[in-house]
């Protein structure tokens, strides 16, 4: 909720449907131990939260794409993928393991892992102010220098700019 909050904040959006959910989280929150809530009354407002979740996600990204500087693909990891399309959407492909091995913990989400694809879709864009550009290829040369010169360094980036350079 906090990040959330803090996102909001940054992208100067104190209007977003989100804001009034997100208070009434914080509010909850707050009155923790004088009144906890139920269960469904968790549940229902998780549930609510996720769709405006959602519908702000997809409206942010169709209005404000992301700058990916020049692949409509990137794979993130082993078996995970960004791609460019009109919409947001997320799709897995793979072998769903039943839920009552979830006992094993960290092995079944790693066997989760191992049996699925996953693959987002958004809009992406390939322009860019010329500080963004400039930056990536900045990044770029950088880690060329950094592997020629200094192979055991590398200064630190964002996991999807370590893929995209």
């Amino acid at each position: 909720m906090k990040g959330i909050l803090y996102d909001l904040e940054y992208l100067n959006d104190y209007q977003s449907i989100l804001h009034p959910h997100l208070m009434d989280l914080k509010e909850i929150i707050r009155n923790w131990f004088e009144a906890i809530p139920s269960e469904e009354k968790l549940t229902e407002w998780f549930f609510s939260f996720e769709k405006l979740y959602d519908q702000y996600v997809h409206k942010v990204l169709l209005k404000h794409p992301m700058y990916l500087p020049s692949r409509d693909v990137l794979p993130i990891s082993k078996n995970m993928t960004l791609k460019n399309d009109s919409s947001v959407n997320f799709k897995r492909n793979g072998i769903l393991l039943p839920t009552f091995l979830s006992f094993a913990g960290r092995s079944y989400v790693k066997l989760q892992h191992r049996f699925n694809q996953f693959t987002v879709s958004c809009p992406l864009t390939h322009q860019a102010a010329p500080i963004v550009k400039e930056r990536f290829e900045f990044l770029v040369r950088m880690k060329e220098y950094n592997r020629q010169y200094l192979p055991n360094f590398m200064t630190i980036t964002t996991s999807i700019t370590a893929k995209l350079i």
